[in-house]
């Protein structure tokens, strides 16, 4: 949003008002002198429609009911508030369409951060005359703030999203980045489309470039932060969500992803910290509850970690959480709690064979950490069974049969030796990693489909 932000000297007053057609116009106002002068002023354009919400619950109604209805929203409502209503705006798209103003009595880093990470074009601060709010209702019914085939590009990639289509959405915003290279919103929608599809090849540069450029730009940050915890760069993503919560440190989504990512390199207390901040913002929050969850299993607290889990997890998402919770335990040298986090995860998904053999190879794998490797040598020759074209399995029994110098039957069936050959002794990190049950993974499984 940096250098986009709408003042009264870079509004120019048209010659002539707009005819009304029946516009409504949502009014979030906290002050009644402010929410009397607006309606007065909206008066002299011919609108007499106005959708008042008293609190972010009515709002929110009205902003589902009427898609393009403008908005101003007033800062004195709260902070939390302010953000439920911009975050739904957001998620729905309609920021590329609906007309949005924020109203504040003084300007701060938070303010700035928050009309930054939702962009907010309009801001005004200070004093609202008659005269400067004229200006403003102006700019909003015309909004003009976007070129017209941008915008109109911009709400054919949400109506793309709203379908379903990402795809078609990724070929609209491509499209359109050629044509903007330099329009930010833009590009941070490319990336989050980008990402959606699990195209991180082509996210992580445009998402670094854009934080770079942007460092002001929260949504930047954030979107930059995943693609470092996709490359494991647990540490980096941290820094990079803290910057970015200064500016605006009520985004759900970003705390949940700064809590995984101090979960990534063991530092439960600091997770559970961003994952009880989340939940205060958004009590609704699954992804917060269920990090609350993995952060009792980690702590050895079963019974606290179902009580988070037993009504907003699935059985795939109760494996997923205990398999990463398994992960960390077996890295730790806590291999018995992990067994038991990983037998919990299996029985979840017992009846999908393809997910039961992602989870059989990681128990490998903690075996092998464990230096049984016998018992390893099972898992790995069962996950290949369970999954046939399963190769890093099959690979393994290979490596490991060979070090335990016994036979297998699945050695002669590896269709290319040549990679299960290739390392001397079962220490290859490509062949003995463990599998997370991201996204990308399970949507893989035959089940899912």
């Amino acid at each position: 949003m940096t250098g986009n932000t709408n003042t009264e000297a870079s509004m120019a007053k048209s010659d002539k008002k707009l005819p009304s057609n029946n516009i409504e116009v949502i009014l979030f106002i906290a002050r009644s002198n402010v929410k009397t002068i607006l309606r007065d002023e909206f008066k002299k354009f011919g609108i007499t429609n106005f959708l008042i919400g008293d609190t972010a619950a009515q709002t929110s109604s009205h902003l589902a009911q009427h898609k393009n209805a403008p908005i101003i929203i007033d800062w004195e409502n709260g902070q939390q508030d302010v953000v439920k209503i911009l975050s739904q705006i957001s998620r729905s798209g309609e920021i590329t369409f609906r007309p949005v103003m924020l109203i504040c009595i003084n300007l701060s880093e938070v303010i700035v951060g928050t009309a930054a990470e939702y962009d907010v074009q309009r801001i005004h601060s200070g004093e609202l005359t008659r005269q400067k709010i004229s200006l403003h209702v102006e700019s909003l019914l015309n909004d003009r703030l976007l070129p017209p085939g941008l915008k109109q590009g911009l709400q054919m990639a949400a109506s793309s999203r709203q379908m379903g289509d990402w795809k078609q959405s990724l070929t609209t915003l491509r499209t359109l980045h050629d044509q903007y290279p330099e329009n930010q919103r833009l590009t941070a929608e490319l990336v989050e489309n980008l990402i959606h599809l699990n195209n991180w090849a082509d996210a992580a540069p445009i998402a670094k470039q854009l934080s770079d450029i942007e460092p002001g730009y929260p949504r930047a940050l954030g979107l930059f932060g995943r693609v470092l915890m996709k490359q494991g760069r647990y540490p980096e993503a941290i820094e990079v969500f803290k910057r970015a919560n200064i500016l605006n440190p009520m985004n759900v989504d970003r705390l949940v992803n700064l809590a995984k990512s101090f979960l990534k390199i063991d530092k439960v207390t600091e997770a559970r910290t961003q994952f009880d901040a989340a939940l205060k913002l958004d009590d609704t929050s699954r992804e917060a509850s269920l990090g609350l969850g993995e952060c009792a299993l980690l702590d050895g607290d079963v019974n606290e970690a179902l009580d988070f889990m037993r009504d907003v997890s699935s059985p795939r998402e109760t494996a997923s959480l205990f398999n990463s919770a398994a992960i960390l335990s077996m890295r730790q040298g806590r291999y018995e709690i992990g067994k038991k986090l990983y037998q919990v995860a299996m029985r979840s998904v017992e009846e999908d064979a393809f997910l039961l053999s992602r989870l059989v190879y990681n128990l490998g794998i903690g075996y092998f950490r464990w230096q049984r490797d016998f018992d390893a040598l099972e898992c790995f020759e069962k996950a290949a069974r369970l999954d046939p074209k399963y190769d890093d399995a099959r690979a393994n029994v290979a490596i490991l049969a060979k070090k335990l110098k016994t036979s297998s039957k699945l050695v002669a069936a590896i269709p290319n030796e040549k990679n299960a050959n290739s390392n001397n002794t079962a220490t290859s990190q490509g062949d003995f990693t463990e599998k997370e049950f991201d996204e990308e993974v399970v949507s893989k499984s035959p089940a899912r489909k």
